[in-house]
């Protein structure tokens, strides 16, 4: 069960107010129930902490750039806004939680698995299982609660964003279930490229809102070169939870090939992407100096954390990086 040891702590604190705080009190029970929302809703961030850099943010800025772009992207619903901007703010608001609900999903089917737990008790101590808040049978409950949550906020959000969800959801299961995080190297950014797609994908669909449709052909290619873009990149992850993945018996880029191997192509493949990108939208690359500039920019510092130094910090630094070029990527077609 899980640890209630904050819970117990307070209501020591309260009961040690003497009289002047009754335990059947109603202000007593006021203040045992806020304790227990923030005990929870903190357990519940924990969950996801440490991939809303690597995830909503990026996405999020992958679905307003698009939203915002003046390419033929989106067709927008026919329906009369009444209030354009307090629509947008609803809009907003539904994303973000379209985005953090179904992350939550990803994070409980993945943090459940025992080999989770144990590579989190040496990368990410402070999660809730390694640190005792929940057990694994609490983080299966959640999921079962979650995964109907995220259909249900899919549904009422529109019919667009059912699609990316449901996918999201069986890409879930391959990677996670089916242990297609360790079946194969090529399997595994595929299924990251592709989970991480969708996300954008249903973020889109809910900003956009019911009716709205994606122009073909430039959103499917940009779609595609956003997945390639992860494919081929997203195993900087790797390299900081090297001890984690050797001791899960994860078989990673980053364990089965050299540093030199790795870690080299991850950087070739971003210093070419930092100009491919930037050229799907513009050519001659001239008249988009600035803006090139700073996407391989971004690219060269990851590419110079990578290589730097071997060490846990700076490849956390080169992700940190890594997430923020991805996200200048996203914000092209409005830049663009």
């Amino acid at each position: 069960m899980p640890s209630w040891s904050p819970i117990v702590f307070e209501s020591q604190n309260l009961l040690k107010q003497g009289d002047l705080i009754s335990p059947n009190s109603c202000f007593f029970q006021v203040m045992m129930s806020i304790t227990r929302f923030k005990h929870h809703l903190h357990t519940l961030v924990l969950f996801t902490y440490s991939d809303i850099k690597a995830v909503i943010l990026p996405q999020s800025t992958f679905a307003i750039s698009l939203f915002f772009s003046s390419h033929d992207i989106i067709l927008p619903s026919d329906a009369a806004l009444p209030d354009f901007t307090c629509c947008l703010l609803w809009r907003l608001a539904q994303m973000f939680a379209w985005l953090w609900l179904h992350l939550l999903i990803l994070d409980l089917s993945n943090q459940r698995l025992p080999e989770s737990v144990a590579e989190d008790a040496l990368n990410k101590p402070w999660r809730p299982l390694p640190s005792k808040r929940l057990t694994s049978a609490d983080a299966s409950w959640l999921l079962t609660l979650a995964v109907p949550l995220g259909m249900g906020l899919s549904l009422l959000t529109g019919l667009e964003a059912y699609v990316p969800s449901t996918t999201l959801l069986c890409l879930c299961w391959l990677y996670n279930d089916l242990e297609g995080s360790s079946s194969s190297l090529i399997v595994r950014n595929l299924l990251n490229a592709l989970g991480l797609t969708c996300f954008g994908w249903g973020a889109l669909a809910v900003l956009a809102g019911p009716g709205a449709q994606l122009l073909m052909p430039n959103a499917a290619k940009w779609m595609c070169i956003t997945v390639a873009i992860i494919f081929t990149t997203i195993h900087v992850q790797d390299f900081r939870d090297e001890a984690g993945d050797r001791a899960r018996g994860r078989r990673s880029i980053a364990l089965e090939f050299s540093p030199f191997v790795a870690r080299g192509s991850c950087i070739i493949s971003i210093l070419f992407w930092s100009i491919a990108a930037p050229a799907f939208w513009t050519w001659p690359l001239t008249e988009s100096l600035y803006v090139t500039l700073v996407t391989v920019g971004l690219g060269a510092v990851v590419s110079g954390l990578l290589i730097a130094r071997h060490s846990q910090r700076m490849d956390e630094h080169a992700l940190t990086v890594w997430c923020l070029w991805v996200g200048w990527i996203y914000l092209l077609p409005v830049l663009l």
